[in-house]
C-alpha cells in the first residue's frame, strides 16, 4: 500500500483517497515537518524501511515499504466500473474501465451509453440527456479522443488489416487517466510498479473503447462468412500488432 507525506496545509494526490492524516513528531522523507496520509490504515513513517519519492510537480511524496509486493487489488476502488481484465507491463491483470461500449443489435455492432449522464432541462423544459457525470468527464475524453484516432482516422489498412497505426499524444498519459478511474493511482505508482509500456497503453487504450468486443464479434462475423471480407478492413489479429505512429 502506498503512503504520501505532504506539507503541512496541502492535501495528498485527489487520487489517493488518503484516509485521516496524522503528524509527524520529526521531519518527513522531505526533510521539512508535515503529514502522512494512508487509505484505509493509519500511516507510520520508519525511514529506515521505506522507500520515498517525490510527486514531480508538487511537494508531496510517495512512499512504500521497500520491497513490498503491492498488488493492483489493494488499489482498487470501491466503486469501481465494470470493463475489461488487461494485463500490463507488471504482469498482472488490472481492470479498466469501458468508456464507450459495443452493443450487437441486428447482427451489427452500434455504439452503447456506458457512462452515467447528467439530466438536463431544455428551453421547453423538458428533461433530455445532459453531460457525462463529472468524475468520468476525462475518461469519456481520452477514450472519445482515441476512439477517432483509430476508428476514424483512416488509419486502418485494408491490404494488410492485422496491423493499423495512429497517432496520439501523451498515450501513457492518457492510459494513466483511464486506470484511475478504477483505482488510486497516478503517474508515479504506475511507475514505481513497473505497470506501464507502450504496449500496454494501447491495451489499456484499447479496453476504454471496448476494443475485445468488437475483436470478438468481427471474428465471429469472419468465420460466418466462410472468411470473406466484411468491408471494415479491420481483422481480429489487429489486437496484439496494433502500434502507435511516431508523433
Amino acid at each position: 500500500m502506498f503512503l504520501y507525506f505532504c506539507p503541512h496545509g496541502q492535501p495528498p494526490p485527489g487520487y489517493a483517497e488518503a484516509g485521516e492524516p496524522r503528524d509527524l513528531a520529526g521531519p518527513g522523507p522531505s526533510g521539512q515537518p508535515g503529514r502522512l496520509h494512508a487509505h484505509g490504515r493509519t500511516p507510520a513513517y520508519y525511514p529506515d524501511r521505506q522507500t520515498w519519492r517525490q510527486i514531480p510537480g508538487s511537494d508531496c511524496w510517495v512512499g512504500w515499504t521497500t520491497g513490498e509486493a503491492i498488488s493492483p487489488d489493494e488499489m482498487l476502488r470501491d466503486d469501481a466500473m465494470q470493463g475489461h481484465a488487461v494485463e500490463l507491463a507488471d504482469g498482472r491483470k488490472w481492470l479498466v474501465p469501458v468508456a464507450r461500449a459495443w452493443s450487437e443489435e441486428d447482427a451489427e455492432l452500434r455504439w452503447a451509453e456506458r457512462l452515467p449522464m447528467t439530466a438536463e432541462l431544455d428551453d421547453a423544459g423538458r428533461w433530455q440527456v445532459g453531460r457525462v457525470v463529472g468524475r468520468y468527464a476525462a475518461l469519456w475524453d481520452v477514450a472519445s479522443r482515441f476512439f477517432e484516432s483509430i476508428y476514424a482516422g483512416g488509419k486502418i489498412d485494408d491490404e494488410n488489416p492485422g496491423v493499423f497505426s495512429f497517432e496520439f499524444d501523451d498515450l501513457i498519459g492518457a492510459a494513466v487517466q483511464v486506470l484511475a478511474v478504477n483505482y488510486r493511482v497516478g503517474p508515479v505508482e504506475l511507475s514505481v510498479l513497473g505497470a506501464m509500456s507502450d504496449a500496454a497503453a494501447i491495451a489499456v487504450m484499447q479496453a476504454a473503447v471496448d476494443w475485445p468486443t468488437f475483436v470478438a464479434w468481427h471474428a465471429k462475423k469472419v468465420e460466418a462468412d466462410a472468411g470473406s471480407n466484411t468491408g471494415d478492413g479491420v481483422s481480429a489479429e489487429t489486437e496484439a500488432t496494433a502500434q502507435p505512429s511516431p508523433t
